[in-house]
């Protein structure tokens, strides 16, 4: 380990644990308070790590890798399609507060436009469920320098949408959450952590999308097509979904615990 990273730690260890009793909680490696399924990925591909037993099923150019604590899954991309499938199930059917919170790379900045053809630069899909005609995606993109990237979640049921500038780079690990409560309403973006953006009154309708499965590392085909869209050429690892908004302090020990290799 470097002197910097040694002292960074150093420096970290009394936030966290400042932060840990601000929050009123006993443990640092993510909250599990409303934790309706968690994707550590460090035995399968698809293996719910809550008691929730929401467990997947990979399919296509999907692997373990070195992840940010243990390994992580891997994904194909548009050049070796791979993706995983969670069965809608009543503990994720989303309601008007809820938090999806995931680590993401890229390996590959290349995928498909809107109308899968391929480009150098592309959407690359995180966390589905359904579609992007009735439900809703997080996702991570690139553009061509000297532009920004962008890291987002969109509603296509109630046109929300978050979006923020991000410095893709390949092989760098991004942390992104969504959180959402409905009293009173609002919508928040972070990335590493840090809160990017917020929107008051978001409020969503998950009546369709909720009956649908949750996917990883792509989206479901749209009406007609038989292709999962928007593959990830990269990977993803600690994906945690709950049935409530995440404080600000709970999204930020996270991260910092994750970074630091910090565990149940």
């Amino acid at each position: 380990m470097s002197i910097t990273r040694t002292l960074s730690l150093f420096a970290a260890v009394p936030l966290l644990v400042a932060g840990v009793i601000a929050a009123g909680v006993s443990y640092a490696a993510g909250p599990k308070n409303g934790l309706v399924a968690h994707y550590c990925f460090n035995s399968t591909t698809s293996t719910d790590c809550s008691s929730r037993g929401n467990n997947g099923v990979a399919t296509g150019a999907v692997s373990l890798v070195p992840g940010i604590l243990g390994t992580a899954a891997k994904f194909g991309g548009y050049r070796d399609l791979g993706y995983v499938t969670i069965p809608a199930s009543p503990s994720l059917a989303f309601g008007n507060n809820f938090t999806v919170s995931y680590w993401a790379r890229f390996d590959d900045f290349a995928g498909e436009d809107a109308f899968a053809n391929f480009v150098p630069h592309a959407i690359q899909m995180a966390v589905a469920k359904s579609h992007d005609r009735q439900g809703f995606f997080s996702y991570i993109a690139s553009a061509p320098a000297p532009a920004p990237g962008s890291a987002g979640f969109i509603d296509y049921s109630t046109a929300v949408a978050l979006t923020t500038p991000i410095k893709p780079q390949l092989g760098k690990w991004l942390h992104v959450t969504i959180t959402q409560r409905s009293n009173p309403e609002r919508i928040r973006l972070y990335i590493d952590g840090e809160l990017q953006q917020t929107i008051e009154n978001g409020h969503h309708n998950f009546a369709v999308s909720n009956g649908q499965p949750l996917y990883f590392g792509a989206q479901s085909p749209l009406f007609g097509e038989r292709t999962y869209r928007y593959p990830l050429a990269g990977a993803l690892d600690e994906v945690r979904i709950y049935n409530r908004e995440l404080a600000a302090i709970e999204v930020f020990l996270t991260v910092l615990s994750d970074r630091y290799g910090i565990k149940d």
